[in-house]
């Protein structure tokens, strides 16, 4: 269960899941519109939680690939996160402006909270949950963090209270959006998308460390941060235009800015591999796929250009492989992260866009 390869359906309403060892479609699971947040139970290897656009979350059986439980949390969200003990799930909203913390058995709700705060002008609003990440008690707490879009802050929930006390940070940006934690989960690293930097937060003292302006709309996905001879790095794509920012995690200070052929959505490294994989499915031609060395200069090694509209590069368990989905052509095609010659491609998924594996359950940028 840790090798599965979990892909949106863009438009109807399912879930493809793929083998990843084997690169065989395996079923698909009954979902709602535009499955976007996925998480997987870091306890429980069985269970693995998906979100709609439409806020119905399903807990899904893999050993069935069924839902087993359903629940409406609200009418549009994105972001769903998982507590490190397995035993509360946090969805948030666009509409209504709320976050909802679930029990991870049962799919009962135990606090709504609603996100209505002042934004960086002073004004109260009613703000979209933009984003949620859990952080792991071992490094750093056990901590929801939750970004605010409109409001503007990030709000820490603790979840090992059974009152979730809450700390919140505000003026962190103006339209956040997607986020990631450093390995360590000191860090939180999120992006203001009209201010064109991503931020830079403490987690234990709930601070602003530091603004990086990175470039034009910064849309990190889910992540990359990777160490390459005893410094570690992150990075994340713009939506607005075609470049790649890379910083040191420790200083956050930029060290190196990677042109692309276009603006792209997702970025992903593997502990494994020597390379990170970003896409630019914004660019005038929708299916470069940028590969980098991880060490400096960070020299790019491979553009690959194949197919029609390629995103969300995700690393197979253990590194070896690379999955692609190719929202016009209809299919998944998988590359060696070595040698980037194609193995395999999967025909029968109707509109593949985001794909996340089952791996992603150990990973300490954040479930």
């Amino acid at each position: 269960l840790d090798n599965l390869m979990l892909v949106t359906e863009r438009e109807t309403q399912s879930i493809a899941v793929i083998d990843g060892d084997t690169h065989t479609l395996l079923g698909k699971v009954p979902a709602s519109y535009r499955a976007h947040g996925y998480t997987f139970s870091p306890t429980e290897p069985r269970w693995a939680y998906n979100m709609g656009r439409d806020g119905w979350v399903f807990k899904i059986d893999l050993y069935s690939l069924q839902p087993v439980r359903k629940v409406r949390i609200g009418l549009d969200a994105r972001a769903l996160a998982i507590s490190d003990d397995g035993r509360w799930l946090i969805a948030g909203n666009y509409m209504p402006a709320t976050a909802v913390i679930l029990d991870a058995e049962t799919l009962e709700p135990a606090r709504l909270i609603e996100a209505r705060a002042t934004n960086p002008e002073g004004e109260m609003v009613e703000s979209r949950v933009a984003t949620i990440l859990d952080t792991s008690p071992d490094l750093v707490g056990p901590y929801f963090l939750v970004a605010l879009k409109e409001a503007g802050q990030v709000w820490r929930i603790d979840w090992s209270q059974p009152d979730f006390p809450m700390e919140k940070l505000e003026q962190v940006g103006h339209i956040l959006h997607d986020g990631f934690l450093s390995e360590d989960n000191r860090t939180f690293y999120l992006a203001a998308q009209t201010d064109n930097w991503m931020a830079a937060i403490n987690v234990a003292e709930m601070k602003i460390d530091r603004l990086i302006d990175t470039g034009e709309i910064p849309h990190p996905g889910s992540g990359a941060v990777w160490e390459a001879n005893g410094t570690v790095y992150a990075a994340t794509t713009h939506a607005g235009e075609g470049k790649i920012t890379v910083w040191d995690v420790e200083t956050n200070e930029i060290v190196a800015s990677i042109e692309t052929p276009g603006p792209g959505l997702f970025i992903r490294s593997h502990h494994d591999s020597p390379y990170v994989w970003a896409d630019s499915v914004f660019a005038e031609q929708p299916n470069a796929i940028v590969v980098f060395e991880k060490e400096p200069p960070f020299d790019v090694v491979e553009i690959i250009t194949e197919g029609q509209r390629t995103l969300h590069p995700e690393f197979t368990q253990h590194g070896d492989f690379v999955y692609i989905a190719d929202w016009d052509a209809n299919v998944v095609r998988v590359y060696d992260a070595v040698t980037f010659d194609k193995v395999s491609e999967i025909a029968g998924v109707d509109q593949p866009t985001g794909i996340f594996n089952s791996f992603r359950r150990y990973e300490t940028l954040g479930h």
